[in-house]
This record gives C-alpha cells, structure tokens and sequence, in this order.
C-alpha cells in the first residue's frame, strides 16, 4: 500500500511538473514531501 501510494504521489507531481511554473512546484514539494513522511510513519 506505502508503494502505491508513493507511485500516485509522483504521479501527481510529474502532472504538476508539466503543468504548472518551476517555482510554483516548488512551492508545493514541500507539503508533498511531508504528506508522504506522514504516511510512512503512520504505516510502519
């Protein structure tokens, strides 16, 4: 589950990537970096 959910995760930041400014994903990478330490640490 941690895996599929790192996948969709980066997933989501590679949409982000193409999409969005370089700083406007910076901005952001923070939070998602976060949000997934989160995760990992609730899980294990």
């Amino acid at each position: 589950a941690c895996y599929r959910l790192l996948a969709f995760i980066s997933l989501k930041m590679e949409l982000h990537w193409r999409s969005n400014p370089i700083g406007r994903v910076r901005r952001n990478l923070p939070f998602l970096k976060e949000l997934a330490w989160n995760n990992f640490t609730q899980k294990s």
